[in-house]
This record gives structure tokens, sequence and C-alpha cells, in this order.
């Protein structure tokens, strides 16, 4: 696909003075994250992507694509609907101009960057609709699930093959490509064997341990002591899987299971199947 610039028609505010803001950016280097770099790098080298334009909005000042894909057009997006000069974004934007990528301060959800090869969606905050609407018929989308992104692409199971999970969780460190029934991350564990082979049970233990007294978290355990604490606490509220409870010194306690693979961090690869008109 070219690498050539796409007219733009979608709602852009350029920072006005580009030298006069710098001094305004505190300091924000746009920088490469190592991790996402050696993930992409991962991607890359197995499934062999084109990646003449890659799309990452709401990169805040991460710049691991460009580093990843040296050859490729990166662009990205920041926005911030409440403020506009002064904001972090707007700082981000000012900053990644001045690091010579090419970015804009515009609204990602309706942002159009013309058709891409590659959409990068890490922990965003809006739909991932808009942005992956650009993307091409057997592009890509690698996306995290920290606000459900990756959860809305695998619901479009007529639109989006979900590929795999990458993920560091290896003997050295290294990240890898899983293929292996990757969509078991959408199923909860059903057994203690299931529960204390995923990668959330260290931290599970920690969380529960004030509340359950023991290191070793059973299914049995955290039902009964789920089930005790919303009988005390008949006023707790559910709030982003976990039950807040205790006033003024407010506490939590996990009230889902961890899925059966993955982690919401990680990154999920879809390829966009086939559309008509979409090429």
């Amino acid at each position: 696909m070219s690498a050539e610039k796409n007219d733009n028609t979608s709602p852009i505010i350029q920072p006005p003075d580009l030298q006069e803001l710098l001094g305004h950016t505190n300091e924000i280097v746009p920088h490469p994250r190592p991790d996402l770099v050696a993930a992409y790098r991962v991607i890359q080298d197995r499934l062999q992507p084109d990646t003449g334009i890659i799309y990452h909005p709401c990169n805040a000042d991460d710049i691991s694509p460009s580093v990843a894909f040296p050859k490729s057009r990166v662009i990205y997006v920041e926005w911030d609907s409440q403020v506009v000069e002064g904001s972090l974004a707007h700082k981000n934007v000012v900053a990644l101009k001045a690091a010579g990528q090419e970015a804009y301060f515009a609204d990602a959800r309706v942002f159009n960057p013309g058709i891409v090869d590659i959409v990068i969606l890490r922990n965003p905050i809006i739909a991932s609709d808009g942005p992956v609407s650009h993307l091409k018929s057997g592009g890509y989308a690698l996306v995290n699930d920290y606000h459900g992104n990756a959860s809305e692409l695998y619901k479009k199971d007529d639109e989006f093959e979900l590929i795999g999970i990458v993920h560091s969780r290896t003997p050295n460190k290294e990240p890898i490509l899983d293929t292996a029934s990757p969509e078991l991350y959408w199923e909860r564990v059903e057994t203690d064997e299931e529960l204390q082979a995923t990668p959330d049970y260290p931290g599970l233990v920690i969380m529960t341990k004030p509340q359950t007294g023991t290191e070793r978290l059973t299914l049995e355990i955290w039902q009964a002591t789920l089930n005790r604490l919303r009988e005390e606490y008949p006023d707790a509220k559910s709030m982003d899987g976990m039950l807040v409870y205790g006033s003024p010194n407010l506490r939590f306690f996990p009230e889902s299971l961890p899925h059966k693979k993955g982690h919401m961090d990680d990154i999920f690869v879809f390829r966009r199947k086939p559309l008509p008109g979409i090429s």
C-alpha cells in the first residue's frame, strides 16, 4: 500500500506556534517502550503483515510503532474534549511533532487517516469502531482489553478473526504470539487448577489475603468470602469487576474470576476479514 499522505476531512486542531509551545510541554519526550517494540517485531516476524501505514490513536507519548516499523508511515492522534491548548494530550502532540512524528490533535472517533494497514489501540478510552473502520481487508488490529477494545472486536466475528495473543509470560520473558485457543480469554476459570495457573493468581492472592487469611486461594474460598462481604456490607457497590465496600476507608474484593487465558494488557491480534468495497 502506498505510504503517500491522504487528504483529511476530519476536524483537526493544529497547535498554534510549535516553537512557542515547546517550552510548555513540561519536557515531554516521546519515547518507545522496549516491551512493545519487541512485541510488534514478533507480530511482524510471525505474520508478515503489510506495514505501509500504521494508525495509532490515543498513543500519549509512546512512539514504539515508529521504532518497530521504521519504514512505515505512522499516524498518531491525541485529543482532549474538555481542554484544547495546554492539555496533556495537546502537549503530547506538540512533543510528537517536535520529535519528527506525524501527529494530529483531533478526535480519534471521527478522524480520517485514510485506509490503513494496521490499527493499534492501547488503553484508548474510546470505542474501537471509529479507528478500525479505516482498516483495510486483511489488515491487522493490535489491541488490548483494558477498556474492552479486544472484547468489542471479538464480538464482531463476522468482521474480525482473532489470530492470537502476544505476551511475555515465557521462561526467558521474551514475547511470543500464542495462537493456541486465544478465545479462552473470554471464558472464566472453572477449577482451582485453572485459577492457580492464570497470570492474575499472584495478584489475586495478595489482594484477597486480608479477607481470606490464606495464600492458597481456591474457588470455594473466593466465593464464600465474596458472599460474606456482600452480607456484611449491604451498601457495597460493584465497580469494574470489584466489590467496593467499607467507609470511610474503601476496600476492594474481586467479584469476577480470572480469564482462562491471557491478560487484559496483552496484545490481542485481529485480522480484518474481506469486506465489500474495502481493499
